[in-house]
């Protein structure tokens, strides 16, 4: 049963996996109405891209692998989903 658990958490840790890099991949895809709506110029969809998500990404690597190695796992896992849902709510209610 716990080899069953085991395939469960896998399963749910690829797919949070796979909707991180489909977000990741959103920028680029809307560039066009990012663009539009915020005036912001092929430079700046470049750095949000680039070196700016690699600087946050690295550091909160960093951050985040520190805290699992000293703190309870599932719990990070969970904070970091909740963390990322609150994000995307507030993003949402700030765009309407």
């Amino acid at each position: 049963m716990a080899e069953r658990g085991a395939w469960r958490l896998l399963l749910a840790l690829a797919a949070l996996n796979v909707l991180g890099y489909v977000d990741r991949q959103l920028v680029a895809a809307l560039a066009p109405v990012l663009m539009a709506e915020l005036g912001l110029t092929r430079a700046d969809i470049g750095l949000l891209i680039g070196p700016v998500f690699v600087v946050v990404f690295a550091l909160g690597t960093l951050l985040l692998g520190a805290a699992a190695d000293q703190g309870r796992r599932p719990r990070i896992i969970a904070g970091g989903l909740a963390a990322w849902s609150a994000v995307v709510a507030a993003t949402a209610i700030w765009a309407i």
